[in-house]
């Protein structure tokens, strides 16, 4: 019996691509160099130069070898970018395509010469293998907090609660939103696989992250393949999908369902109660201005909370009651400090105030802004990057040059935040049209208390990073070169179709290329579904 058991496993482990699965687990990981390491070894073990060298040959999208030719075009457009502050700048993005498009290359070199099913059994051993983590986080979680359910938790002054789905990072030990969206793709995907176990356990690690836009994207995707697939087995599995997501958000986590309502209600409130600042809208806001907001803001908090009481249904329970909840029920006072939030800085946030102060003393950022109060920040950045392309017509066709508006790479350089990563000292670089726009945007969510620290205040995206830094040109590059390479495919995608649309709105969130994590897996996804759907039209 144990020989056979052993004898099955081994079997079935000599059907996966090991070289493969070792290279996206190592990929995907947050740091650096350990995706460096990663790239090393599968070129070590399978370097396939011969198909690099052959553009016919290579049959993968062209925009990275397109977009590095740009950034060297661009030199034409700013000579200025020539001065040696900003040249590691520019080579650094340079690297930085050309890791994707070595990434890519070896994607392509792993699915023609894999088996479709090898290729398949190793992607859902990937997605194991991050359920496994996901999991493991939220055990965790629950031993530290001695809860079943930490996301209703408010003990050690709210250390989890709402905040627990942003510590189930997964097998990429990266942010929960890339852990979410890493789910969101096992979901579409097991979803066309008909696998329904594995499309549950997908959705409930993504449902752990408690990524509130994630799980709103995956929703609309879902309902997009009920209403055009004609499918039973899919529109079911699809709404199954969606009802398991209604229940979850309902039921385990509704905390985080009441912060996207008060997100949603403080949105409407300020549109219909605009507050005037100044006669001459040029002008700055004064300090008269900014108690005027605060007032008006405390009045439609106060309407708000009224009218919300006045909706709730009065219920008088009995003596008999009262006496069992007083004196037999002994609950604990969760308005008592130790199941209250601190509100204590800490020391990035301090150093990051610290810095913004010393960048914009002389300017309005610490005054409350009616723009800022009144939209999103990500909107806000997606009309700072219009406004840069009117502003002249080189910013329009070409841009303002890699790390100069953008991108994660403006961030490191800059020096100013530790989420993208450490820069040398002496190469330290800060264009003024990204400390005037993307920069001060992010610095002011960033200052602000947690609550402010949305993936919707932060001006991350991959279009704001095209447009601003390429221009339409590289926008077209990325639309006609990236995308539209999979859009003609099409017809003989299954999965890929929905997971492509799904991608396209996932691309406004954050400078996805530069993370070298999410974009890999898609490219994986995408290549092995045209494989196998071009094989089965063949036959």
């Amino acid at each position: 019996m144990k020989k056979t058991i052993t004898f099955h496993i081994h079997s079935y482990l000599n059907r996966i691509d090991w070289k493969l699965l070792v290279f996206l687990i190592l990929l995907i990981n947050v740091k650096l160099y350990i995706k460096l390491i990663a790239l090393l070894f599968i070129f070590i073990l399978r370097p396939g130069f011969k198909m690099l060298f052959h553009p016919n040959r290579l049959r993968i999208p062209l925009f990275y070898v397109a977009i590095i030719a740009f950034s060297v075009l661009q030199l034409l457009v700013w000579p200025s970018h020539l001065d040696n502050k900003y040249l590691p700048v520019l080579f650094s993005a340079i690297g930085f395509w050309c890791i994707s498009f070595l990434v890519l290359h070896q994607l392509r070199l792993a699915v023609d010469i894999n088996e479709t099913e090898k290729l398949h059994r190793t992607v859902l051993v990937f997605f194991i293998l991050n359920a496994i983590f996901s999991i493991g986080n939220i055990f965790i979680i629950m031993i530290e907090s001695g809860s079943l359910n930490p996301y209703r938790f408010q003990g050690l002054y709210q250390k989890y609660f709402i905040r627990t789905g942003d510590l189930i990072y997964g097998i990429s030990f990266d942010t929960s939103t890339t852990n979410a969206i890493i789910n969101a793709f096992g979901v579409i995907y097991f979803l066309f696989r008909k696998n329904i176990f594995l499309t549950g356990l997908c959705i409930l690690c993504l449902l752990l992250t408690t990524s509130n836009i994630i799980n709103l994207l995956l929703a609309v995707t879902l309902l997009f393949i009920f209403i055009f697939y004609r499918n039973k087995i899919l529109k079911s599995l699809a709404i199954i999908c969606l009802a398991i997501m209604i229940c979850f958000v309902a039921r385990i986590s509704p905390e985080n369902n009441k912060y996207m309502i008060k997100f949603y209600n403080h949105m409407i409130t300020i549109r219909k109660n605009p507050v005037r600042l100044a006669k001459n809208p040029g002008t700055l806001p004064t300090e008269d201005d900014g108690k005027k907001i605060i007032a008006q803001q405390y009045l439609d908090s106060v309407a708000i909370v009224n009218k919300a009481n006045k909706k709730k249904k009065k219920y008088n329970a009995s003596a008999w009651e009262n006496f069992k909840l007083s004196n037999i029920v002994k609950r604990p006072n969760i308005h008592s400090p130790p199941y209250q939030r601190k509100r204590d800085t800490s020391a990035n946030r301090e150093l990051l105030i610290g810095q913004t102060w010393f960048l914009y003393k002389d300017s309005a950022l610490f005054k409350i802004l009616p723009e800022y109060e009144r939209l999103p920040g990500k909107l806000i950045a997606f009309r700072q990057s219009l406004e840069l392309l009117k502003s002249d017509w080189r910013y329009m066709i070409f841009g303002s040059g890699p790390g100069n508006f953008s991108s994660k790479l403006s961030f490191r350089t800059s020096g100013m935040t530790t989420f993208a990563g450490s820069f040398p000292v002496k190469y330290i670089y800060m264009d003024p049209l990204f400390k005037s726009n993307h920069l001060r945007t992010y610095l002011y969510y960033a200052t602000k208390d947690d609550e402010k620290h949305s993936i919707l205040n932060f001006p991350n995206s991959v279009y704001n990073q095209l447009i601003g830094e390429y221009g339409l040109m590289g926008f077209l590059l990325f639309f006609f070169l990236y995308l539209g390479y999979f859009i003609r495919h099409h017809k003989i995608l299954s999965y890929g179709f929905p997971l492509l649309i799904f991608m396209i709105a996932v691309f406004a969130l954050d400078y996805w290329f530069e993370q070298l994590s999410i974009v890999i897996l898609f490219e994986l996804l995408m290549l092995l579904d045209m494989k196998k759907l071009s094989k089965n039209e063949k036959s």
